[in-house]
Formats: C-alpha cells, structure tokens, sequence
C-alpha cells in the first residue's frame, strides 16, 4: 500500500494483542461480549471477543488509546479473542448484567502440560484503582456510540 492509496487493507502478517500482552494487568472486559464458534484445524470451538480496558502496567504500541475523557487507564484492546473455557465462563457470567468484568489475566499449569489460561480475583486495591477510569469508560460509551470515532 502507497501512502496516496484511498484504501488500508489487512495484512496477515500483523502484530495483534496476545494474552501474554496482557498477562498481569489489571484489566476491565465490557460488554456487550460476542460469542461465537470458529472453525480449528481439530474442529470447532468456542470463542469471545470482549473490549478490555487496560488499567496498570506500562504502554504497549499495540494498545489503541484510551478515549477522551478516561483517565487513569493504559490503553484499550477492541474484540479481545479469548478462546479458553475458563474466560468464557466468566464472561458468559456477566453477560447481559450490564456489569464488566474485572481481573488479571493469568496462566497456571495445566494438566495437559500446556498452560492454563484464566482472570483471577481483584483485589481491594484493584477495585479501587479500576473504580475512577472504568466509571468515565462507561459513561464515554453511553455517550457514543463508537467511543474511538
């Protein structure tokens, strides 16, 4: 792509936010969370795309900017993919209560010698240190309908 070309196109070659990107970080899912099967090469599974706020942590380039009027965040992931049963329960949880989902993206081992992927608990001091810039996230998306436009 020339920089006068009127057209962006995908490249399937670029980087995206990986778990690992996000690993230890004090992160907010929000609704709405879409839930879907995708096609495997071992057959289908489910996944959920889920907006994360980020909370603490450094940057990262591959975060998008928070919005306008959000403080206290880090950046922002659009359609998180998350592909473990552990995660998606707990999205599942919070579906359609109009409450997000708080916690820190974590990996145990797993009995299958590969790692385990699941959000633990916030703690009192995550709640408080998410109170402020989730409060603002929400009310930024009540406001618009894309907040990022």
């Amino acid at each position: 792509m020339t920089e006068d070309d009127e057209f962006d196109s995908a490249n399937p070659d670029e980087a995206f936010v990986r778990f690992e990107d996000i690993e230890g970080r004090l992160v907010c899912a929000f609704a709405p969370v879409e839930f879907r099967k995708q096609k495997g090469t071992n057959g289908p599974y489910e996944a959920a795309f889920a907006d994360l706020l980020i909370l603490d942590g450094e940057p990262h380039a591959l975060f998008d900017p928070v919005p306008p009027g959000v403080n206290g965040a880090i950046g922002v992931v659009q359609q998180m993919m998350f592909t473990t049963d552990r995660i998606i329960r707990m999205l599942k949880r919070v579906e359609g209560t109009g409450r997000p989902l708080l916690g820190r993206p974590e990996t145990r081992p797993s009995k299958f010698r590969t790692k385990a992927f699941g959000l633990s608990a916030p703690t009192a001091a995550d709640r408080e240190l998410a109170r402020g810039p989730v409060a603002q996230y929400r009310k930024v998306r009540a406001d618009q309908e894309d907040p990022f436009s």
